[in-house]
C-alpha cells in the first residue's frame, strides 16, 4: 500500500556513488583572498557507466485532467500487473500533480524497473501514461568558497519586471546573489508557481531561496550578465536550484526544475550546463523541453569527455534531443598552429575542438571557446574578491546563452527563430566542421553571412 505521499525532497547519496554519470565537469578552485589568482584549472572527469535506481521510477499522467480516482485506479493495476508494492509517492515542488516519483518495493516476480518502464506507454491507449528511469545526475568539481550571506535575495529582485529586459532562466547549482551588483533577480510575484516565492525555486531543499552553496551556477550567471552588462542590454536572472552542495542532483529535480519553468509565462533564454549519459529513452524530460517551444530557447552544453555523442552508448543529455527549441553547445581552442583571423565572409581559421569537449555532427548545433573565461566576483560588500580561470562546455554553453540573449533583445523572440538567429550569428569554420551540425562558432564578433559585425 501507499504509505506517503509528499512533495519532493533533496536526496543525498553516498560518497561512493555520486561518480557514475558526469555532468559537465569543470574543476573549479577558487578563494576567499583579495590579493591571490588562482592557476589556470583544468576540466577532467572520469565517464563510467550510470545504473538507474533500482527501487524508484518516475510516472507521468499524460491527461491533464485526469481524476484522483483515476490515478489511483492505475497505480493499483501496475502493482498487480507487475508485481511490486508503493511505499512512497512524492511530487514536484508548486503546480503540478501530474508527475510522481514512485518508491517501490518488489514482490515475487517483479522483472525490474527497466522492464515497467519499457511497457509503461504501450499498455493502452486509454491509460494516458508515461514512465523514466530515475538516476544520478553530478557535477564532478570542486566547489567554490561562497555562501558570505550578506545579502538575501529580496534584496537582489528587480521591484517589476521590465518588458524591456531580457529574462534568462540559469538551471544549476543556483546563483550567489552576493557577488552581482544592483537588483538583478526576476521578480517572481506577479506570476508565483510555487507559494511565497520570491525569485526562481530551490528544487533541493524544498524553498525559495536558490542560493548557490556550490559555484558552478554563479560562475555561469557571471560569464552571462558580464556580457550582457558590456553590451548594454537589461536583464533579469531567474535562478532555479536542482543541485546541492556538492554538485549532486537527479532526473527528478531537473524534470521538477523545467516543469516549473515550463508554466512561467512571457519569452525567456534557459541556460542548461549539465547533462547525463546512459538514459537515452527518457521521453518525460524530452515532453516537457518540447512544451516549452512557444516561449523559451534552451541552451544545453555538449560535455567534457571528448566523445562522439552520435555514436550508441556515447550519448549525452539533454544536448542529444532534437527539439526546435534548443541550441546545442560543444568546445573549441586556438590552433598553435595557425593564429586565429576572421576573413570578410564570415570564415573564422585558428579554432579547432577542444580535445576534452565531446562532438556529434548530429547532436551538437555550435561551438563556442572551451577556456580563456577568466572569473573575478567581488563581493557586493567589497569584503573579498574571488579569482578564477576555468574552462568547460559549461561555460562555452554561459556565452552562447548570452548571444541568444543579445539576439532577443534585438527582437528575435520567438524560440524556433531565435535558434536559427543564434546560429547564423557564429562563423563558419572548416576545422570544426565535422564535429558540429552547423560547423559554426561563435564569438565575440557577429557574423551576418556576408562579413563580420563589430561589438568594439
Amino acid at each position: 500500500m501507499i504509505t506517503n505521499i509528499k512533495k519532493s525532497i533533496a536526496i543525498t547519496f553516498a560518497a561512493t556513488s555520486i561518480w557514475g554519470c558526469s555532468m559537465n565537469s569543470e574543476m573549479i578552485e577558487p578563494t576567499s583572498s583579495k590579493t591571490t589568482d588562482l592557476a589556470v584549472t583544468k576540466s577532467v572527469s572520469t565517464y563510467t557507466t550510470t545504473q538507474a535506481i533500482k527501487d524508484q521510477v518516475i510516472i507521468q499522467f499524460t491527461d491533464p485532467n485526469m481524476t484522483s480516482e483515476t490515478k489511483y485506479q492505475l497505480r493499483e493495476k501496475y502493482k498487480l500487473e507487475y508485481r511490486f508494492d508503493i511505499i512512497d509517492i512524492e511530487t514536484c515542488d508548486c503546480d503540478n500533480d501530474n508527475l510522481e516519483l514512485w518508491t517501490i518495493q518488489a514482490l515475487p516476480g517483479f522483472l525490474g524497473v527497466e522492464n515497467l518502464v519499457t511497457n509503461l506507454p504501450g499498455q493502452t491507449s486509454d491509460d494516458d501514461v508515461d514512465g523514466d528511469l530515475m538516476h544520478r545526475i553530478v557535477i564532478l568539481n570542486n566547489s567554490a568558497n561562497l555562501n558570505s550571506h550578506i545579502n538575501t535575495i529580496s534584496d537582489k529582485v528587480v521591484p517589476e519586471n521590465s518588458n524591456d529586459a531580457i529574462t534568462v532562466a540559469i538551471l544549476d547549482t543556483g546563483v550567489d546573489y552576493d557577488y552581482f551588483p544592483g537588483r538583478f533577480l526576476y521578480n517572481s510575484n506577479a506570476d508565483m508557481n510555487c507559494e511565497n516565492e520570491i525569485s526562481g525555486w530551490d528544487f533541493v531543499n524544498k524553498d525559495n531561496d536558490p542560493r548557490d552553496d556550490h559555484g558552478h551556477g554563479t560562475y555561469v550567471a557571471h560569464i552571462i550578465t558580464k556580457r550582457l552588462a558590456y553590451l548594454g542590454i537589461p536583464y533579469q536572472i531567474l535562478p532555479i536550484k536542482a543541485f546541492d552542495k556538492n554538485g549532486r542532483g537527479n532526473y527528478w529535480s531537473v524534470l521538477c526544475a523545467l516543469n516549473y519553468l515550463s508554466k512561467k509565462p512571457g519569452k525567456f533564454v534557459v541556460n542548461m550546463s549539465f547533462g547525463y549519459y546512459d538514459f537515452p529513452n527518457q521521453t518525460i524530460l524530452k515532453r516537457t523541453m518540447d512544451s516549452m517551444r512557444d516561449n523559451a530557447l534552451l541552451i544545453s552544453s555538449a560535455g567534457n569527455e571528448g566523445l562522439d555523442t552520435d555514436r550508441s552508448g556515447s550519448e549525452h543529455f539533454p544536448s542529444g534531443f532534437d527539439s526546435d527549441n534548443m541550441v546545442t553547445v560543444g568546445g573549441c581552442i586556438n590552433d598553435p598552429l595557425v593564429y586565429p583571423h576572421i576573413d570578410p565572409y564570415g570564415n573564422v581559421y585558428g579554432l579547432i575542438k577542444s580535445p576534452d569537449s565531446n562532438y556529434g555532427r548530429q547532436s551538437i548545433d555550435v561551438m563556442a571557446h572551451f577556456d580563456q573565461y577568466n572569473i573575478e566576483l567581488v563581493a557586493t560588500d567589497s569584503s573579498h574578491i574571488i579569482y578564477d580561470t576555468i574552462k568547460g562546455t559549461s561555460f562555452s554553453n554561459a556565452y552562447v546563452t548570452a548571444r541568444a540573449a543579445e539576439l532577443m533583445y534585438q527582437g528575435v523572440i520567438t524560440p524556433v527563430l531565435l535558434k536559427d538567429a543564434v546560429i547564423r550569428s557564429g562563423y563558419r569554420s572548416s576545422a570544426t566542421s565535422t564535429y558540429t551540425r552547423t560547423g559554426r562558432i561563435i564569438l565575440h564578433e557577429v557574423s551576418n553571412g556576408s562579413g563580420p559585425v563589430l561589438h568594439n
